[in-house]
């Protein structure tokens, strides 16, 4: 479907998309790497230095966050999410979206928690000043509601009523 946005769509093939011409990307990012591999957070100041002949392209997730939020990025935890998280300690809603961002072959998430160092007040500053940057450069933006529940709801048909009622 993306693919055919990028193909039909004036406005969709004018996006933005990073290149190595212009390489502006958020702070840190979330590779996926391949399939079966554990989702690590990346600093992309690293990433500029190797080369790379392809637009890069990250998706970012929208959600309304929680107080007591079992995952995010800490000073405490910036080491073992640069070396990767397991499948089972990610939030439903944080595993979708990643789900969905494979589903383009896309290999990047930026996800605010994840990517903004909580409890660190300029890190903090300077990249809620670039948040406008952060999404109009993301390939598509994912949006839920929360951090748990996922990012799909189970439609319930009993609650259905047809028209006239």
């Amino acid at each position: 479907m993306l693919e055919d946005c990028e193909a039909h769509h004036v406005i969709c093939r004018a996006m933005p998309m990073t290149t190595p011409a212009s390489p502006w990307l958020p702070t840190r990012l979330i590779c996926l790497g391949q399939p079966g591999d554990m989702p690590r957070m990346i600093e992309t100041s690293k990433m500029l230095l190797e080369p790379c002949s392809a637009p890069l392209r990250y998706t970012t997730l929208s959600h309304r966050w929680r107080e007591g939020h079992p995952l995010r990025l800490t000073t405490e935890t910036q080491r073992q999410l640069s070396e990767g998280v397991p499948w089972h300690d990610i939030p439903k809603t944080f595993a979708d979206a990643m789900h969905v961002t494979r589903f383009p072959a896309v290999e990047y998430i930026w996800i605010d928690s994840l990517c903004i160092i909580r409890g660190d007040t300029g890190d903090w500053e300077r990249d809620c000043t670039r948040m406008a940057d952060v999404y109009r450069h993301g390939y598509c933006n994912i949006e839920a509601t929360d951090s748990y529940g996922g990012c799909f709801s189970v439609p319930r048909f009993d609650s259905v009523l047809p028209c006239g009622y």
